[in-house]
């Protein structure tokens, strides 16, 4: 511990936070399905067609490093997305060998909905909270960041 004799141990911080974001990620994603009468994506293809709104066109490649996934995982979501329709490939202007992938026009429609159904159902939930908790949640977001970047960087470090 960091001098803090009160403050609770890292080992169980890390327990109950991983025991809390699973499940308030998968309620969300089901509360947002079910407000727009939205299809069942795996979170895994919400995560590809989020990082290609922010950048698109992607290879592959760069989207596996973007998104912390191995390369045959990427491929294999990349597949289904694009029998599903949510990509398309683009050839390479120099290198025909080499795909660019691009969210469809339907991806990005479901991709807005699903953002607009769950900002709005979290609203809702965070407008019960108190003046108190709204402000630790507000404090909390910057930390759950630099967590996100910790663990993203301890991947990269594995891999």
């Amino acid at each position: 511990m960091n001098g803090n004799a009160s403050a609770p141990s890292t080992s169980q911080i890390a327990t109950d936070l991983g025991r809390v974001i699973g499940p308030l990620r998968r309620a969300i994603l089901r509360s947002a399905r079910s407000a727009e009468g939205l299809p069942d994506l795996p979170d895994a293809h919400i995560q590809v067609l989020r990082a290609l709104a922010e950048r698109s066109p992607q290879t592959s490649g760069e989207l596996a490093a973007g998104l912390n996934l191995a390369r045959p995982t990427i491929s294999n979501v990349l597949r289904v997305m694009t029998t599903a329709r949510l990509v398309t490939r683009l050839p390479g202007a120099d290198d025909l060998r080499q795909a660019w992938i691009a969210p469809t026009d339907h991806a990005r429609d479901l991709l807005e909905r699903y953002d607009r159904a769950s900002s709005a159902l979290i609203n809702t939930v965070l407008s019960g909270l108190t003046t108190a908790q709204l402000t630790a949640v507000a404090d909390a977001l910057p930390v759950l960041q630099e967590i996100t970047i910790g663990l993203a960087h301890r991947a990269d470090d594995v891999d």
